[in-house]
């Protein structure tokens, strides 16, 4: 309100609604590194157990089919995800994914593996110290012991922004709704399908802009 006013109203309550801006749409976006890994288990009078993180066939082309990210929203009416974007790892290149090699990076296993049980692997640990025979296989004894690997590092898939190649993360959809949502990973790699999930929940805000006016 305005002293002196002729028709005095309380404070703040002379507000008029100019506009009303809808919450602008937020963009999910994805990075990521892929790699896998497979062992040989030669027993007898020559034994040898050698790991393995390439990820290259004979003919160069990378061991990776059926890929892609794709962003869901739990919808409650229909009791079921609802899949609003996705981005298909094709052939490698942009915008798709490089593919990095002999490298000593860090590898851990979390999308499982194709062994039920998983048999001899070593699910985690820097690539040369799994191929240099310093990190024990599943059985807690086996160890690399095969030195052609040694120190060779292995391959990575890299896409989005970690891709020194390309360095644009992979948008898969803008959102504006509150909810829950996941964004889902799955393929096959070296001939072993698997599939990850990573959910989290979305929140929305409005903002009102408004002035105050005398009556």
């Amino acid at each position: 309100g305005v002293a002196g006013a002729v028709n005095p109203v309380s404070a703040r309550t002379a507000w008029i609604l100019e506009q009303e801006t809808p919450a602008a749409g937020v963009p999910i976006a994805v990075s990521g590194t892929l790699a896998s890994q497979s062992t040989q288990n030669q027993t007898g009078k020559n034994a040898r157990f050698k790991t393995s993180h390439t990820l290259l066939d004979g003919f160069g082309a990378p061991r990776l089919t059926n890929a892609g990210i794709e962003l869901s929203k739990f919808d409650p009416d229909l009791n079921e995800w609802v899949v609003l974007g996705e981005v298909e790892l094709g052939l490698p290149g942009f915008p798709n994914y490089s593919v990095l090699q002999n490298e000593n990076f860090y590898y851990a296993e979390n999308a499982g593996s194709f062994n039920q049980p998983p048999g001899l692997l070593v699910r985690e640990g820097w690539v040369n110290d799994i191929q240099n025979g310093f990190e024990l296989a599943t059985d807690g004894q086996t160890v690399d012991n095969f030195p052609g690997n040694d120190n060779q590092g292995g391959d990575r898939i890299v896409f989005g922004e970690d891709d020194p190649n390309n360095g644009v993360p992979l948008l898969l959809a803008e959102i504006n709704q509150p909810g829950s949502y996941k964004v889902r990973l799955f393929g096959t790699l070296k001939g072993n399908p698997g599939e990850i999930d990573a959910g989290f929940e979305g929140t929305a805000d409005v903002k009102v802009n408004s002035v105050c006016v005398a009556p």
